[in-house]
């Protein structure tokens, strides 16, 4: 690969059209898109179409026909007119794993089902100040609740075991399951004044006070 072809791999695109996108990156193509761009809340069939004629428009014209993924934040929802499940905090304060798994199972398949392969989610920030304005985004300001949500989604995204107490696999139905795309690290939702992109100070020891408190 080319210098610049590595680097549109490396690209997620928020802005365009499939018409614009394809001409931009017509000898490149493109790493990925946000489905955001293709949402038409009055016909998914129209959205679907755009992101078909942009994906064969850059493996047509680009030199190498790389393929490229479109991606949606997935935080509780798979798709625009999909199933709406709760905000994370309140999936978590189920404390069901059962619950979380199945859930977002549904999130995967519908993602699929609506051209996205790629999620942003979980989030698994240690949000533990309330004016943080994606409070909402994160599971717990409890480190251990927020593992055991976090690992249960990302299982049920990308398929979980094979089977019963089996190993565990990677997107083993590329029809039914999708890339989890954990985030954020590290300290991001800790922001100064709770402002969302500000300023953070944070230590070492900020950082694992928390479950340097829970050990003691």
């Amino acid at each position: 690969m080319t210098t610049d072809e590595k680097i549109k791999q490396l690209f997620t695109v928020h802005v365009g059209n499939a018409s614009s996108l394809a001409q931009n990156y017509s000898s490149t193509s493109l790493g990925q898109v946000f489905a955001a761009q293709f949402a038409n809340f009055s016909s998914l069939a129209d959205s679907l179409r755009q992101r078909n004629e942009l994906q064969s428009a850059l493996v047509r014209t680009s030199r190498l026909g790389i393929p490229i993924s479109v991606c949606i934040e997935g935080l509780h929802s798979g798709a625009w007119g999909g199933t709406l499940f709760p905000a994370p905090p309140t999936l978590a304060a189920s404390w069901n794993r059962s619950l979380w798994s199945d859930a977002f199972k549904t999130v995967a398949l519908e993602a699929r089902a609506s051209g996205a392969d790629t999620l942003l989610t979980p989030v698994v920030n240690m949000i533990t100040d309330a004016r943080f304005g994606r409070f909402s985004e994160g599971f717990s300001p409890d480190p251990t609740l927020t593992a055991h949500a976090g690992e249960a989604v990302v299982m049920a995204l990308q398929g979980g075991p094979r089977q019963e107490d089996g190993p565990y696999s990677y997107l083993p139905d590329f029809n039914t399951s999708a890339v989890s795309l954990a985030k954020h690290f590290a300290g991001y939702g800790q922001p100064d004044g709770g402002i969302n992109g500000g300023i953070t100070s944070v230590s070492n020891r900020t950082v694992r006070k928390r479950r340097s408190r829970r050990s003691a």
